[in-house]
């Protein structure tokens, strides 16, 4: 079992963060911005894949920080833009700050996680930081899982605080004994399709759901985890995100309140976080 140690490098963030636009207003710090460079600096990765890109501010730390690897990064979104800015294309810090390392950046917008498996790349490093409700940041994770190498990093934003959007990833992190916090993320190195992680994986879809999956993304589910786990156990798997996607639907009302409550909260955490910035 691989024990996970990364120090983030915050006078290296402090070089990066202020090269990003002005009307970059999303609330990543710069322990966020080291803690991805750290992470690219430990995997040194050929091929990486981020799932939730946004305004690119993630994607521009791992490309910078591989800049001398001339690692490429996979980037995939649900939205064609910024949510906090309609005007701008998904990615565009890379494309507008740094327009150097845009033939490193392949994105696509208008996808889940379930287009994991039409890109043709096998990935060393996974950032996770898309939809956070319960259970999206496993779910992202088992779109991803095919496509891991041995000993790729797989890291998830938003897992150290219990707050609306974070829970999957912070019920997660609980559940994986050779993971570490780093920052305000959770990452571990993926060992290969181990009984530790189905049993992780299992337990944690258990966990009442906040938001529930289009069917259709749960179609190829089963297919695709067979070529990771052994076919009952991509069954088992398969079949207890369906049976909790239909308990979600039957008890939605009630879970929908419970998320609205806890959104709420996370929403003026954001704003606290943003009368303190800069930060590290």
């Amino acid at each position: 079992m691989t024990s996970l140690i990364i120090e983030p490098n915050i006078a290296e963030a402090e070089v990066f963060l202020p090269m990003k636009p002005t009307w970059c207003k999303s609330d990543q710090t710069l322990t966020d911005a080291a803690t991805l460079m750290a992470f690219a600096q430990y995997a040194k990765p050929k091929t990486m894949l981020e799932i939730g890109s946004s305004a690119g501010e993630g994607a521009a730390a791992l490309l910078y920080a591989t800049r001398e690897l001339h690692s490429h990064l996979h980037g995939l979104d649900l939205s064609p833009t910024v949510y906090y800015d309609k005007s701008k294309p998904i990615g565009s810090v890379v494309f507008e700050a740094f327009p150097g390392f845009a033939e490193r950046y392949t994105v696509k917008t208008g996808v889940r996680c379930d287009a994991v498996p039409t890109i043709d790349a096998k990935f060393d490093l996974v950032h996770i930081d898309a939809n956070h409700s319960h259970p999206w940041g496993v779910y992202d994770f088992l779109w991803a899982l095919p496509s891991l190498n041995q000993g790729a990093l797989v890291a998830f934003h938003d897992a150290n605080y219990l707050a609306a959007i974070s829970q999957a990833a912070f019920y997660f992190a609980r559940l994986i004994p050779n993971g570490a916090f780093v920052g305000n993320h959770f990452a571990f190195v993926y060992e290969g399709p181990t009984q530790t992680l189905f049993d992780a994986i299992m337990e944690c879809l258990e966990i009442n759901w906040q938001s529930s999956i289009p069917a259709s993304s749960c179609a190829g589910l089963q297919v695709a985890l067979s070529t990771v786990f052994s076919d009952a156990q991509a069954m088992q798997i398969a079949s207890r995100v369906l049976a909790q996607n239909a308990n979600y639907h039957k008890f939605s009302k009630l879970y929908e309140e419970v998320h609205k409550a806890l959104w709420q909260r996370e929403l003026q955490r954001r704003a606290l976080l943003a009368e303190q910035k800069p930060t590290n």
